[in-house]
């Protein structure tokens, strides 16, 4: 499972329903932020395919003006696909 967060900046005139939009998200948190027009979400994905969809399905709103991953770990699926000794050398 990879696991991403980034920071979803949006008009913030569409304050309602673009958190109204997060909370039907699957495996999808948000966290709202002190400024209005900005939230940051936690994403869970099966794999990289999965995860580029849902931030590209999200910066595809118009209410969205971006959305700017900041932290993506990669550590379980790199390890499905790499053995010890590949990783080592």
């Amino acid at each position: 499972m990879l696991i991403a967060g980034a920071l979803v900046e949006y008009d913030k005139n569409f304050n309602e329903k673009v958190l109204d939009l997060l909370r039907r998200e699957e495996n999808l948190t948000f966290y709202e932020t002190e400024k209005a027009g900005k939230v940051v979400i936690v994403i869970e994905a099966q794999d990289t395919n999965i995860l580029e969809e849902q931030i590209k399905e999200l910066e595809g709103l118009n209410e969205i003006i971006g959305v700017f991953p900041s932290y993506i770990n990669y550590e379980e699926e790199f390890s499905k696909n790499q053995t010890k000794e590949q990783f080592l050398n």
